[in-house]
């Protein structure tokens, strides 16, 4: 289709890109989709009125992948973009409208089904049906963009709180092992109690006593010499 250029097979094209974006959204690749459908937008610009149907479809689809996407500017951009299309196409029904009633006359018998008045009169009414939904679906993405926002700040006050009380703690445990180590080289080394060696006794309580005893019998000794 793309290779060629005539408006029929181009549209074919476009349509063909709108059925992959499609399956993309079946299968949940929604980046893949949106460049299908974006694809599918760019044809249809180039060779449809401006406030074609189709292109306003085309538009609402983007809008609900990017949703999809969390590109939620994107979403409402289009979604808005499919609502203008809309609109213009109902103002531009309405024209014709007026102005084929204008030339028929009111009040003579309604026209057959497939009149372009009668035509006209049923896609006004299929048109203002729609709106009311894809307004909707606009309500619905800015209140998840803006959900999705505080989420996103809540996260980021929450790690902020974290690496604070992280960054606290490191420094009361820096100051508290300083403050040990200064209370430990501050103790005087005769109140340490040093551990005794394996290989030394214990003095016996009779070590400990002076050898008076002995030294009175020499004594004595000397005196009878």
């Amino acid at each position: 289709y793309t290779r060629n250029l005539g408006k029929e097979m181009q549209l074919k094209a476009a349509d063909a890109h709108l059925r992959l974006g499609e399956v993309g959204m079946e299968t949940e690749q929604y980046e893949q989709a949106i460049e299908d459908f974006m694809s599918c937008l760019s044809i249809q610009k180039e060779h449809l009125e401006p406030e074609s149907r189709l292109i306003a479809e085309t538009h609402y689809q983007i809008g609900v992948a990017c949703c999809h996407a969390s590109k939620y500017e994107e979403s409402i951009s289009n979604l808005k973009s499919a609502v203008s299309v809309i609109r213009s196409k109902i103002a531009k029904l309405e024209k014709f409208v007026e102005e084929e009633e204008a030339k028929k006359g009111k009040g003579k018998e309604p026209a057959a089904f497939d009149d372009p008045l009668t035509k006209a009169h049923k896609e006004i009414k299929d048109l203002n049906e729609i709106l009311p939904d894809i307004l909707t679906k606009i309500e619905d993405t800015e209140d998840e963009q803006k959900s999705q926002e505080k989420v996103k700040q809540m996260v980021k006050d929450n790690l902020a709180s974290d690496l604070g009380a992280t960054s606290t703690t490191g420094f009361s445990g820096e100051s508290s092992s300083a403050a040990a180590s200064s209370s430990v080289n501050e103790i005087q080394p005769h109140l340490v109690r040093k551990k005794r060696k394996p290989d030394e006794e214990p003095e016996s309580e009779d070590s400990k006593k002076p050898r008076q005893e002995e030294a009175a019998p020499a004594a004595t000794n000397g005196e009878k010499a």
